[in-house]
């Protein structure tokens, strides 16, 4: 099995980590001839971030790779790509190309897409391997039946669980929270109904309930 160790942008790193569970992400590259053959479907994909933080900080599993204009790559992906407007893809990918793109310009980006992301508390970000050269641009492959990648690999094992087991509390936060909002609209819709029913300001018994419930 492969696993691939790519060079990270911290603030796509930083939007997708700072979110209770993300499903999907993009990792692009700004290159129309961008392409990407290091991983076969459900391999894992490692975020190493730029120096001086210099350690893999979570990862994903990859799934497909795609060249996509970058207004159809915000408008499959939204802030799965790492940033928060369309404006914002564009100008980190501006810098990354280190010419501007222009008004008119739709360029083509590399979309790397990789489910199941997973982002470390900086306590648990793991040392880049010794042979990482800092002259690596866009990253490195490892085969998990070497040293440095069987070691990447327990070590990543060892961070998921704690990782996953956050992912499900705040899943299980989210379902509460939206069924706790589903049933205020439905009391709300009765409340409604009462208050034209009878006329007037016939829910005061109801309201303190209501307060509460949020």
């Amino acid at each position: 099995m492969q696993l691939f160790v790519g060079v990270t942008d911290w603030n796509w790193w930083s939007l997708h980590a700072g979110k209770p569970f993300v499903e999907e992400v993009n990792f692009w590259r700004p290159s129309p001839a961008a392409s990407f053959q290091a991983l076969n479907a459900g391999e894992m994909f490692l975020f190493k971030l730029h120096s001086p933080r210099n350690a893999i900080a979570g990862g994903g599993f990859f799934t497909r790779f795609v060249s996509l204009p970058v207004s159809l790559a915000w408008e499959a992906f939204g802030e799965g790509n790492g940033a928060k407007s369309l404006a914002e893809v564009r100008a980190r990918i501006s810098f990354y190309r280190r010419t501007p793109i222009a008004a008119t310009e739709d360029p083509n980006i590399g979309c790397i897409l990789l489910e199941e992301p997973f982002f470390f508390s900086e306590k648990g970000w793991i040392p880049t391997p010794s042979d990482f050269s800092a002259n690596v641009v866009v990253g490195k492959g490892y085969d998990t039946a070497s040293e440095t990648g069987q070691l990447l690999w327990q070590q990543v094992g060892q961070r998921l669980q704690a990782v996953r087991l956050r992912a499900q509390d705040a899943r299980r936060i989210n379902d509460l929270e939206a069924s706790v909002l589903a049933a205020l609209k439905i009391n709300s819709a009765q409340v409604g109904r009462i208050s034209r029913n009878f006329g007037g300001d016939k829910t005061r018994h109801i309201s303190p309930y209501l307060a509460t419930a949020k």
